[in-house]
């Protein structure tokens, strides 16, 4: 069976859950084009909340400050379609076909509370809880703890802790920056 990207054998959507700093068939596909490696760049942050570590890949870190910028900036519906990646629109759309609700105009008023599960922070994704399933959340288990909370489990990294997190994570070959100039937690 081949699929749609011109792998065949295994649908790539079974890589996804794994949460690899990339999924494996983009990692392959670029390899194969010759383009590059896969980089491991990394980028922390401090979570307003709960004031913990939370280190994500550059280009997870980069879609959800793109999200959360849209979500954030966005005055219309229109402007918000124009603004948010093309299937988190659809799915906030989805959403409302749903529930049986009829969609907001695209010329009426946007505020990120319209968004379900935006109050709740269901939505976005929460990146310090992705942590646990990255590869390099492995690496920094032993500098944090599992913390539950009524959304799940994330992997709480207490500030004091940065340095020694950076350094372990540079030792095993990723590059580390702070990401305060993107919009993630």
């Amino acid at each position: 069976m081949v699929f749609r990207n011109g792998f065949s054998g295994i649908k790539p959507v079974l890589l996804r859950p794994l949460l690899l700093e990339r999924p494996l068939f983009c990692a392959v596909k670029t390899i194969s084009e010759g383009v590059s490696v896969l980089k491991k760049e990394m980028v922390y942050r401090f979570h307003p909340m709960n004031g913990g570590v939370v280190f994500a890949p550059l280009y997870r870190a980069q879609e959800l400050d793109r999200i959360h910028r849209a979500l954030r900036d966005s005055r219309t519906w229109k402007e918000l379609r124009e603004s948010l990646p093309w299937d988190d629109y659809k799915s906030i759309r989805r959403y409302f076909d749903d529930m049986g609700m009829r969609r907001p105009p695209l010329e009426c008023g946007f505020s990120y509370e319209d968004i379900p599960g935006f109050c709740e922070g269901l939505y976005p994704d929460w990146l310090q809880a992705e942590m646990e399933y990255y590869l390099f959340g492995k690496l920094l288990e032993p500098f944090g703890k599992s913390v539950s909370t009524g959304e799940g489990s994330y992997l709480h990294i207490n500030r004091d802790k940065l340095p020694e997190c950076v350094r372990c994570l540079e030792d095993n070959g990723y590059t580390v920056r702070e990401g305060s100039d993107l919009i993630f937690y």
